[in-house]
């Protein structure tokens, strides 16, 4: 599964009628999911855009969260150390995305993410 907090992250977001709202719990107490749609982010280093769908709008979250299990259905290879997750492409072992402690997967670009260095 993967969150958001920021509707602007969104290419397409579908709102929850008020009385069919999920709830959720997080850390910080009970919420709920407003609604879910379409994000984009960019991989390197093609410049390739992967859709990630569903992405559930949860606005009274601290952070956007990005589920490993997507990305990896997506042909990408995960690799950790240092405090630095590095995705890179089952293929050819470039690096499509990283991440360093920290830092998110998703920025707050509207309609496609930035990419990750």
């Amino acid at each position: 599964m993967a969150f958001t907090n920021n509707a602007s992250d969104y290419s397409e977001l579908k709102l929850f009628p008020k009385n069919k709202q999920p709830p959720v719990s997080t850390a910080n107490g009970n919420t709920f999911i407003i609604g879910h749609g379409t994000v984009f982010i960019r991989v390197k280093p093609t410049n390739e855009v992967m859709r990630i769908h569903p992405v559930y709008y949860l606005p009274r979250a601290i952070t956007r969260l990005l589920s490993l299990g997507q990305l990896l259905h997506s042909s990408l290879r995960l690799h950790g150390e240092d405090n630095t997750l590095t995705f890179t492409h089952k293929d050819t072992d470039e690096i499509a995305l990283e991440a360093h402690f920290n830092q998110t997967f998703i920025g707050s670009t509207p309609k496609l993410f930035p990419e990750v260095t």
